[in-house]
């Protein structure tokens, strides 16, 4: 029992977001997160490795509190969407075999077309933007994500645990996030608001919007199945 204790203190990282300092950023105009929000974003899978707290505060004195995550990141790739807007799988740039002869014997590998995966440098260019520059990652291959603090203050996260986030646009805001089963690579369930978020990956993961303050499926998510395999090294 005293080892299971002392094994779920060494994991669980319960400590209270409030007990932090809370970082302060100025911004020279009114809020409007939509307008930071171009472009398609990215999906980053990796481990979370800390938490914190930071305030907007802009030019109309309103404060716009968020809750930082710090993800180290093992993978990630650019969101796709089709002609109409729906959200679309990426292209992992696993390679297959083509056959070469009549003899299915015969065959060479060649990449399932262009990769939509980026590294951890394209990540940080496309969201390490302003104001989202203004807190610095506090560890190795780490970026920092942001999410309404109404939306994920509730939420607590496995320390090193795995996790898989979509950003809206190309800039650091959360548009969902689900805490990932080690194992199995499915989404676990999640807390917020109380209301329960986590499936599966293949099926309808329901993240918690971080941006937008709702818990629903992810659009392009309930037929379009991801192999849990394609993120396996």
């Amino acid at each position: 029992v005293c080892a299971a204790m002392s094994r779920a203190h060494m994991i669980y990282d319960d400590q209270p977001i409030e007990s932090g300092p809370t970082g302060t950023t100025k911004w020279p105009q009114p809020w409007k997160s939509d307008s930071l929000a171009k472009g398609r974003g990215a999906i980053i899978e990796g481990l979370f490795r800390d938490k914190g707290r930071h305030v907007i505060i802009d030019s109309t004195g309103q404060k716009h509190r968020f809750i930082l995550l710090h993800i180290e990141v093992n993978r990630a790739h650019r969101r796709q969407f089709d002609a109409v807007g729906k959200e679309i799988e990426p292209n992992f740039g696993l390679q297959h075999k083509v056959n070469t002869g009549y003899l299915n014997s015969s065959y060479k590998v060649e990449p399932r077309g262009q990769s939509d995966a980026l590294s951890y440098d394209q990540v940080m260019e496309m969201i390490n933007t302003p104001p989202f520059d203004s807190v610095k990652a506090k560890h190795a291959r780490c970026v920092v994500l942001w999410g309404e603090e109404k939306v994920l203050g509730d939420m607590e996260f496995e320390t090193l645990g795995p996790v898989r986030a979509k950003t809206r646009g190309d800039c650091a805001l959360v548009e969902t996030i689900s805490q990932l089963d080690s194992v199995t690579k499915k989404a676990a369930g999640n807390y917020a608001g109380g209301e329960k978020t986590g499936s599966s990956w293949t099926s309808k993961i329901m993240d918690v919007k971080g941006g937008r303050g709702e818990v629903g499926p992810v659009p392009g998510e309930q037929n379009e199945g991801v192999d849990e395999d394609e993120w396996d090294d």
